[in-house]
């Protein structure tokens, strides 16, 4: 999956509340495939580094503490801009489509 899809993606899961690595990597596999996890988790601190998410540590009831990831006002923007470019290339596509099929 390429980075800005697989950054979509978890800022659009997030975008619904703050959630947690396991929970955020079961989701991702439903909505668009499987996500090595170590791949997934240097996403979510690449985002973190760069304001779109934060993160903090929350005791569970039943384990370990876990890191929970919470979407930021700069990652609700990034994600319009990021929807705005996939409508964009959405359309770009449809009308190369269009066109192709009118030959």
């Amino acid at each position: 999956m390429h980075k800005d899809l697989r950054t979509a993606w978890l800022l659009l899961m997030l975008r619904n509340g703050e959630s947690y690595g396991y929970e955020l990597r079961r989701e991702l596999a439903a909505r668009a495939g499987q996500l090595d996890p170590a791949v997934m988790y240097r996403s979510l601190r690449d985002m973190e580094r760069g304001g779109l998410i934060t993160s903090r540590w929350m005791r569970s009831k039943a384990g370990p503490k876990r890191r929970v990831y919470d979407i930021t006002p700069t990652g609700r923007s990034a994600l319009m801009r990021i929807a705005e470019d996939i409508t964009g290339t959405r359309d770009a596509q449809n009308a190369f489509l269009a066109e192709l099929g009118e030959r």
